[in-house]
């Protein structure tokens, strides 16, 4: 099962974790981070994580919004 994790830390910065969504499912994560940051406005960030393991996929992406 695909999961995303999504934090909200000081400052307000919301953070979206892919790491557990698989190939299938990743475009429509990406989608979804994407209206997060439509609809919040402000700075955007996508950082790759190089602490991330994967089985079957080989990059994630970490979203940081202020």
């Amino acid at each position: 099962m695909d999961k995303m994790k999504i934090k909200i830390i000081k400052g307000g910065i919301i953070k979206v974790i892919t790491d557990e969504v698989g190939p299938e499912n990743h475009a429509s994560a990406d989608e979804f981070v994407r209206f997060i940051a439509r609809k919040m406005g402000g700075e955007t960030t996508y950082a790759k994580r190089t602490d991330a393991v994967h089985e079957t996929h080989d990059h994630s992406h970490s979203h940081e919004h202020q």
